[in-house]
C-alpha cells in the first residue's frame, strides 16, 4: 500500500499554519478507503469539527506516528504538497488560478525558495495580464500564451518531482 496524494496536503499544516479539521478528517477517510487502519486514524476520521484544538493536535500526533509518517523531513512534505496541488491543476480538479496563488504564498512562506520561484512570477504576471493587459515578470509571457507556459511549468515540476530531481 502507497499513502494518498492528499497526505502532503495534511503534511503541510506539521510545517506552515494551514490548519483545517476537516482536510485531516478527509485525509483520514482517503487513508482508510486505501486500506489504512489504526486506532487513531479511525478517531481522526469520525472528529467533529468543533473538535478542542490540543485533542485534535494529539489524535495527529499519534496517528502519524502510527503510519510512521511522523519522522518525514519539512522538505520532503513541502515539495509533496507542492506535487499534490500541481497535480489536482493538471486534473482539473482545482483551478490553476488558485493553485497559482497558493505556491507563491508557499514560496514567499519558505524565503522565496528557488525551486517555488517560478510559480511565484507565474502567478504575478498571470494577475497582471488579467488586470491590467501586459505583465513584465515573465519573459514572452501574454494573455494568448499565460496558460500554455503555466501548464509547460507545471508538467516539467511534476516531471523532475516524479524522477526525484526535486527533493
Amino acid at each position: 500500500m502507497h499513502i494518498v496524494k492528499s497526505t502532503y496536503k495534511v503534511l503541510i499544516n506539521k510545517v506552515l499554519p494551514y490548519e483545517s479539521v476537516e482536510d485531516w478528517k478527509d485525509w483520514a477517510l482517503e487513508m482508510m478507503e486505501a486500506g489504512f487502519e489504526t486506532e487513531h486514524l479511525i478517531l481522526l476520521a469520525g472528529l467533529s469539527a468543533d473538535v478542542n484544538r490540543f485533542q485534535l493536535e494529539e489524535i495527529i500526533k499519534h496517528t502519524l506516528k502510527e503510519l510512521t509518517l511522523d519522522a518525514m523531513p519539512e522538505e520532503e512534505i513541502v515539495y509533496g504538497y507542492v506535487y499534490y496541488l500541481i497535480d489536482q491543476a493538471l486534473s482539473l480538479k482545482m483551478s490553476t488560478k488558485v493553485i497559482l496563488g497558493t505556491l507563491r504564498e508557499l514560496c514567499r512562506d519558505r524565503d522565496y525558495d528557488k525551486k517555488l520561484f517560478d510559480f511565484y512570477l507565474l502567478s504575478f504576471a498571470r494577475q497582471d495580464l488579467e488586470e491590467a493587459g501586459e505583465q513584465f515578470y515573465w519573459e514572452g509571457a501574454n494573455a494568448d500564451n499565460i496558460d500554455t507556459i503555466i501548464n509547460a511549468q507545471f508538467l516539467e515540476w511534476k516531471g523532475k518531482y516524479e524522477s526525484m530531481q526535486v527533493k
